[in-house]
């Protein structure tokens, strides 16, 4: 796939108690670290909005308008979505991606990755060698997870085969393209999503 282009959105802000059928929220779509739309959902089901970040007022256009190297960006990804791949979803739907699908999933992996990152902040979630845990089975302690705290956690308890903090940190990088296509149910490590 020719593009994987980093996409985020800042300032994400969710608001759970609007949301009904889709996530209400506001944030900033970035790509590749540049700002590119503002966004926002109501939560009733309707699309999410979208409108192109706009250049700086001046005194003959109070407003500015939109910025053309945005416009430029959303338009490519705009075409990387429209060209990707059709989607096979866990219900058994075949889907064809397009901007507002793509903008609900990037938001739900923003929304996951910052519940995770609260979940662990503070704390030290761990599995010890030779015990039996059933999925959601952790011990929990109330330190922050450090080289040093782990460390003394095995000198007391036993070796630490998993860590919880390890596995939030090292899924709380930069999220690409590809990866919200993957989340939506395209293949793509298929020779039709790589060749595009």
């Amino acid at each position: 796939m020719n593009y994987n282009p980093t996409i985020e959105i800042k300032s994400f802000k969710p608001h759970m108690a609007l949301s009904e059928e889709t996530l209400a929220f506001t944030g900033r779509l970035y790509i590749d670290n540049k700002p590119v739309a503002e966004l926002s959902n109501r939560g009733h089901g309707d699309p999410i909005d979208w409108s192109i970040v706009r250049t700086k007022a001046t005194n003959n256009d109070p407003y500015g308008v939109e910025n053309p190297k945005a416009v430029k960006s959303f338009k490519e990804l705009n075409k990387a979505i429209a060209s990707a791949p059709t989607a096979h979803t866990k219900g058994g739907f075949d889907l064809d991606p397009d901007m507002g699908w793509f903008l609900a999933e990037l938001a739900e992996l923003t929304l996951r990755r910052q519940r995770d990152k609260r979940q662990v902040a503070g704390k030290s979630w761990v599995r010890f060698d030779g015990h039996d845990y059933d999925d959601d089975g952790w011990h929990v302690f109330k330190i922050k997870w450090t080289p040093e705290n782990r460390a003394r956690l095995e000198e007391r308890r036993g070796r630490v085969v998993e860590s919880l903090n390890d596995q939030v940190a090292s899924s709380c990088g930069p999220i690409k393209f590809a990866q919200v296509l993957a989340q939506m149910g395209v293949d793509v490590e298929s020779e039709e999503c790589i060749n595009r």
